[in-house]
């Protein structure tokens, strides 16, 4: 024969509403003294954006991305600036680099609302070609354009 468990003489029946009524208030005043508390703030770093920041993450960080060096990737993040108009931009600095945020709207696509649109996500650092004195001795000069040869005799 079997024993059974000895029992504590009480039967179980559901709680009464008041009782789970007290209980759900209960629950709900802890839930609004735990949201009330100052919670820990994330750490937030201070001090300078490393260097090594690069990539498309330089904008998370409010930095700005350089389109004579940037990759498509990078580019890509820019606002109205997909796939295609990110492989524009990298060949038409493969023929002539960019010497200022101005001149990306030589490149196909990219006309004065779409350079509005990015210009604050971008910075040109002018290369040694934008900066180099110019045949008269003047202060610098832009790059001719393909097949301009400059000397005035065609």
């Amino acid at each position: 024969m079997i024993a059974e468990a000895p029992t504590s003489g009480r039967k179980s029946s559901p709680p009464s509403p008041a009782h789970a009524e007290a209980r759900s208030a209960f629950c709900i005043a802890i839930l609004l003294v735990l949201l009330a508390l100052p919670w820990p703030r994330w750490p937030v770093r201070s001090g300078p954006i490393p260097a090594a920041v690069e990539g498309p993450a330089r904008l998370l960080f409010g930095l700005r991305l350089d389109p004579n060096h940037a990759e498509s990737a990078s580019l890509e993040a820019l606002p109205a600036i997909g796939p295609a108009r990110a492989a524009a931009i990298v060949a038409a600095r493969l023929d002539r680099p960019f010497c200022s945020v101005d001149e990306l709207t030589r490149v196909f696509g990219i006309g004065p609302a779409t350079l509005a649109r990015i210009a604050a996500s971008l910075e040109v650092e002018p290369p040694a070609a934008c900066r180099a004195p110019d045949r008269a001795g003047g202060e610098g000069y832009l790059p001719a354009a393909p097949g301009f040869s400059g000397s005035g005799a065609e």
